[in-house]
């Protein structure tokens, strides 16, 4: 017998109506496969608003998921878990970075910002999600609620992220913050290093 509160949801690809050979040297058609085809220095983001003419390249990108700063093996996220995640709000350049980098390499659970706390616990429960990251400077205190509650529960772990700036639209990094695993409330505090894959 099922929970009341689980779902089941088949899904049937119909991969035979792509086109043959489409993205075939890198496995078929993944994110990663899309961005690693593209030319390397071929703009895939930019600063809406400015005239700076920063970009993210496709090659940036595909280096930020594959062995960068967004590779989740750098904070332990294990082959088919979960990662919920608040990202900024307003379809923004890390918004879009979040989503596809976290997409392509594990289970990607966007939670909205003004998500309430009973809402976003009972998502973290139905997703199982095993990895929450919270973005620095974010007003989202109901997830925020929701996710220390799961961390401190041990059901999952908890990483911060922060924007890099506009040099790269959407690049960010996660963030070492020992506090965070010790069950201890969560506190925005300064930009550290890199996080690291725990021992």
């Amino acid at each position: 017998a099922m929970h009341p509160t689980q779902q089941v949801i088949s899904v049937k690809l119909d991969i035979d109506r792509l086109p043959q050979g489409l993205y075939a040297s890198e496995g078929g058609a993944t994110i990663k496969a899309c961005l690693k085809n593209q030319p390397k220095d071929k703009p895939f983001l930019y600063v809406a608003r400015s005239d700076s003419g920063a970009s993210t390249t496709y090659g940036d990108m595909a280096s930020f998921i594959d062995g960068g700063k967004g590779d989740l093996r750098h904070i332990g996220v294990k082959f088919g878990e979960v990662v919920a995640y608040v990202a900024p709000p307003g379809g923004s350049a890390a918004a879009a970075v979040a989503f596809l980098s976290i997409g392509a390499q594990t289970a990607a659970a966007p939670l909205a910002q003004g998500t309430a706390e009973p809402d976003a616990r009972d998502a973290l429960d139905q997703f199982n999600a095993k990895h929450l990251i919270l973005f620095e400077d974010v007003d989202c205190p109901g997830v925020e609620a929701a996710f220390i509650a799961f961390a401190t529960q041990g059901k999952a772990k908890l990483h911060k992220a922060k924007i890099l700036g506009d040099h790269l639209p959407g690049i960010f990094e996660y963030i070492v913050d020992d506090k965070l695993q010790q069950k201890e409330p969560f506190r925005r505090q300064p930009l550290r290093q890199p996080l690291r894959n725990p021992e």
